[in-house]
């Protein structure tokens, strides 16, 4: 089952056995070639899986660890501000982060713990996009993708400025028609 002559025919790629082959038009099958590591070794994939699994519970044996993962609740997390949580309600968290954006938006140089209030707003905006954007439910929802858009504005932002410059006009009214359109979706369940 070698490589047949080059011919101008589609080849079509056909499961045989263990491997992908391709069969030409002349009826011959074409294997592809093997990488260079695995060319020397006549090795099938369940073959290296088989060896892989010898070898880690080889080391499990002899005492040698593998290092642990960091758990995605470390001690060190921020924790949210209080009333910047959210409940896991769309509408109502919907609803919390366009307030806590509409308010972070219109700080102006100068307001008390701006910087403070602002990383608030940045994380609480994180976590909802972070708890909703997978849920295929919601994410196909038009208050979703235009809050999503106001979210990504407002995070380019302070991303780029800093959490201590205020928003310009011109991005402050943008985002204002931005929150009219979330709020008569989110009135309307969508």
């Amino acid at each position: 089952m070698g490589f047949c002559t080059p011919c101008p025919a589609r080849h079509s790629l056909r499961r045989e056995g263990h491997r992908w082959a391709a069969r030409t038009v002349c009826g011959r099958v074409r294997h592809p070639p093997r990488p260079v590591w695995l060319a020397s070794a006549s090795w099938t994939r369940r073959e290296l899986l088989q060896r892989a699994v010898a070898l880690s519970a080889a080391a499990a044996l002899a005492g040698w660890r593998a290092p642990v993962a960091v758990q995605a609740t470390a001690p060190n997390q921020r924790k949210a501000m209080p009333g910047y949580e959210l409940s896991g309600e769309y509408l109502s968290d919907a609803q919390r982060v366009m307030d806590s954006m509409r308010v972070a938006s219109e700080m102006q140089r100068g307001t008390p713990d701006m910087k403070e209030k602002v990383d608030a707003v940045r994380k609480q905006m994180n976590d909802f996009v972070a708890m909703y954007r997978r849920n295929p439910k919601v994410a196909t929802y038009s208050s979703f993708l235009t809050l999503y858009t106001a979210i990504n504005t407002l995070a380019g932002h302070y991303a780029s400025y800093g959490s201590t410059y205020p928003v310009p006009e011109k991005r402050r009214k943008r985002l204002e028609q931005q929150f009219k359109d979330v709020d008569r979706l989110l009135k309307r369940g969508r």
